[in-house]
């Protein structure tokens, strides 16, 4: 009996052994996003600082805005690219496009540059000046106003009866970031933080007064309504109970983040694509998500114990 017990042991250690083998030579370099692990896909690549993402779904095109370098000079243009087909254009007609939104109620995309505001045309690929001649745009938004931010002021402007206008409530204020959310939640980021306001005529408060934020954007097929906040060292969302952020991946130099609908008819699910520095990526589930969260678990003990070890020798 006790020889089998052994023989038991034994073969446990070695499966073991094995396993950490295996584990230890997994080339995990995928995301992991609250508390799961997902491999990274690369999506489209050779850009320089991709940002303020969004995914048409009607049209399955990407849009983003990114920098162009030509010898001294640098640039801002926006980017379509179709999911299906790879297939990418830049919009040049927008002259240092940098600012994108999307019309919940007509699916229409819009474009800010430094010559205005511009309207999409699906069917040409082009777009045409819509509003603002000659007026720089930082950020766009549009919810039951079309709202902008002035790049020369960092001013937030609305149309209000067919004309943009400054709002009076918000003209001490600078806009980096603007967001509604479809529940009317107000968020924006400046240099000070990052706010909120449960509508556009209520207090704000801060969230975070440290997170330096790319780009705010919410996955409307997710049931909870999730806000996401693209920051420098990863993705956030913000603690319903309390007015904090909560990490929910670790990712550095994240520029921009949106989400495709891949609702199976059963339940609602989406696909998190975000861009880092150089290129943009698409979160798919990994067979390996077990294995992964294991060697990262690994990795985070053995730091601890040669920090401990350090603190030791130290004493």
């Amino acid at each position: 009996m006790d020889f089998l017990v052994v023989l038991l042991f034994l073969e446990w250690y070695l499966l073991s052994r094995l396993a950490l083998s295996d584990v230890n030579q997994l080339i995990c370099d995928g995301v992991v996003l609250f508390g799961k692990y997902y491999e990274k896909q690369l999506l489209f690549g050779a850009l320089h600082k991709p940002r303020n993402l969004l995914l048409h779904s009607l049209s399955g095109e990407l849009f983003f805005s990114h920098t162009i370098h030509k010898g001294a000079d640098a640039y801002s243009t926006i980017r379509t690219c179709n999911m299906n087909t790879k297939r990418c254009i830049d919009i040049k007609t927008v002259e240092d496009g940098r600012a994108i939104a999307y019309d919940r109620n007509t699916s229409e995309i819009y474009f800010g540059g430094s010559k205005g505001i511009y309207k999409y045309d699906f069917k040409s690929k082009t777009a045409r000046l819509y509003a603002e001649n000659g007026t720089s745009i930082w950020n766009m938004f549009i919810q039951d106003l079309f709202y902008y931010v002035d790049a020369s002021t960092k001013r937030i402007v609305a149309n209000l009866r067919g004309y943009f206008h400054i709002i009076p409530l918000f003209s001490e204020i600078e806009f980096d970031n603007i967001f509604f959310s479809v529940l009317d939640h107000m968020y924006f980021s400046n240099r000070t933080g990052l706010y909120k306001a449960q509508s556009v005529i209520s207090p704000i408060f801060v969230l975070n007064n440290t997170m330096d934020v790319r780009q705010i954007s919410q996955d409307i097929n997710d049931n909870r309504l999730t806000v996401y906040f693209a920051a420098k060292d990863g993705l956030y969302i913000q603690d319903p109970s309390f007015r904090k952020m909560i990490m929910v991946a670790a990712i550095d130099n994240v520029f921009g983040v949106t989400f495709r609908n891949i609702s199976d008819g059963t339940k609602n699910k989406s696909e998190v694509l975000y861009s880092d520095q150089e290129a943009i990526y698409k979160l798919v589930k990994s067979r390996h998500g077990y294995s992964c969260m294991m060697k990262f678990e690994a990795q985070k003990q053995a730091a601890r114990s040669i920090n401990l070890k350090m603190t030791v020798d130290l004493d």
